[in-house]
């Protein structure tokens, strides 16, 4: 599953979960809920931008900034787990 942070004019915006299977899903303000990320053109268009390009560390669509989200400071669990 991988995360991302959504940006515009420096401001988070929203966010995007893709999993390994199944349909992406948004989490963004309430105010905007009728609005911009309703649309299903503009948020299948910040996803496939993303899916051509999986190993960039930013990507750009429209005035919009996407970037990966980082782990919280001491979030082990975000890193994965390694057995020894």
């Amino acid at each position: 599953m991988r995360r991302y942070d959504i940006f515009e004019e420096r401001a988070i915006k929203a966010h995007l979960t893709i999993p390994d299977e199944g349909p992406p899903t948004w989490d963004f303000p309430p105010e905007d809920v009728g609005g911009a990320w309703m649309d299903d053109a503009l948020r299948d268009g910040i996803v496939a931008t993303i899916l051509a390009a999986p190993g960039e560390a930013a990507w750009f669509y429209g005035d919009l900034t996407i970037e990966p989200q980082r782990p919280a400071e001491g979030d082990l669990d975000s890193l994965g787990s390694t057995v020894l």
